[in-house]
């Protein structure tokens, strides 16, 4: 997800001066909050990045003074309220002998490869420097990758986001795939729900997108759990919905694995339920597709992640693995355009509106993406995103309490 005038990125946004909610009693209770992070997320790449922006920006509407550390990719320019740790790969597959680096040290130190890729002495130097500028109201630990950071949050009022049930996530990729790529991803679980209960046990409040990862955090003993209504990407004042030029869109990061499981899906087992549809995939990680399956056409990477979905008459969401809140389920609701998704999809979303249906076997969602095209009339101008957003800062707001 990029920047454009349908969707601005963090980094783009100007700092709010005062609350947007509560007036002058939110700004009196003002809060300086130290954000401690895996990637900056001003460019919103990937689902977890989205969601990082969405609890910054929200807290700074609120009147908080709010702090981000975190790594960025090679040519990112850090925006405001921002401390670029260093740049690095963020993603295995682009980070190369790293990655083997990496995957060594978790074996050699007994932790988990996805936090150890976030270890380095340089985040602990830009840490220290942020705690010793001043006592910070809270500190966030987003990601439970993070969690390696714990020993040096001693005495700090610490709240932590869960994006995923981590362990969960990692027992369930473990069930498929050989046996060397079973035993890492066993390995995975084991030891992601140990960094897990640890936060569970350690914060003050734990942060979750969804009910199921607020019950496994609670039985893990956390003392208190907030469950966070994420809001879809915001649209520009200006934005309307054109004339589709295409049947049925797609969008999403489809080289995690969990994606593309859902992807493949809809390619396999959908599409020749529903020939003679004009389709477009977009997002990075589906161009081995290329030429395998007729009417599909994959786009790659969009500027503009509004427009490519308001570009066609309806928006497909076929997830069938992951954990958390689909980020993409959100901002494809938000275009206004008619949505068939997965129930998996819609798991964690309340308050839809009846122009998105819900289907999960492969005859259904065929079935359903004909129906969405016979009444294909979206309307943006529906009030879901904003009643959404409203909500989401009004349940911040209370979490911070």
């Amino acid at each position: 997800m990029s920047k454009s005038a349908a969707h601005l990125t963090l980094k783009d946004r100007p700092l709010p001066k005062k609350a947007a909610r509560g007036g002058e009693a939110a700004a009196s209770r003002r809060l300086s909050i130290l954000f401690l992070t895996t990637v900056l997320p001003g460019e919103g790449r990937a689902g977890g990045e989205i969601v990082s922006a969405h609890v910054i920006e929200a807290l700074r509407t609120l009147g908080h003074d709010v702090r981000v550390l975190g790594y960025a990719r090679t040519g990112y320019v850090p925006g405001a309220g921002e401390m670029l740790v260093e740049t690095r790969a963020i993603e295995t597959r682009g980070a190369a002998f790293s990655a083997v680096r990496w995957l060594a040290q978790a074996f050699a130190r007994r932790t988990p490869y996805s936090a150890e890729k976030y270890v380095g002495g340089s985040y602990l130097a830009t840490l220290e420097q942020a705690l010793s500028e001043r006592r910070w109201d809270r500190v966030i630990l987003d990601h439970a990758q993070m969690g390696w950071l714990l020993p040096r949050l001693d005495g700090q009022d610490l709240i932590h986001v869960s994006h995923n049930c981590e362990g969960l996530l990692y027992a369930g990729q473990a069930r498929h795939g050989n046996v060397f790529r079973r035993a890492i991803f066993t390995r995975e679980a084991r030891m992601m729900e140990e960094v897990e209960r640890r936060l569970a046990l350690r914060a003050r409040s734990v942060w979750t997108l969804t009910e199921a990862q607020a019950h496994v955090f609670r039985e893990m003993g956390a003392s208190s759990v907030t469950v966070l209504p994420v809001p879809p990407m915001p649209l520009a004042d200006s934005f309307r919905l054109p004339e589709p030029d295409c049947d049925i869109a797609l969008l999403g990061t489809w080289s995690w694995g969990p994606n593309r499981a859902g992807l493949d899906w809809f390619c396999q087992e959908v599409v020749p339920l529903a020939p003679s549809l004009r389709i477009r995939v977009g997002g990075t990680g589906a161009e081995d597709l290329r030429g395998r399956f007729e009417g599909i056409e994959i786009a790659g990477r969009v500027p503009d992640a509004a427009a490519f979905l308001a570009s066609a008459r309806v928006i497909a969401v076929p997830s069938t693995a992951g954990d958390g809140i689909q980020i993409k389920s959100l901002d494809a609701i938000a275009i206004g355009r008619p949505v068939v998704a997965t129930p998996f999809a819609l798991r964690g979303i309340d308050g839809l509106p009846p122009r998105v249906k819900s289907a999960e076997t492969p005859r259904a969602f065929a079935a359903a993406l004909r129906e969405a095209l016979e009444q294909s009339t979206g309307d943006a101008a529906d009030d879901w995103q904003a009643k959404r957003r409203e909500t989401f800062r009004g349940v911040l707001e209370s979490a911070l309490a």
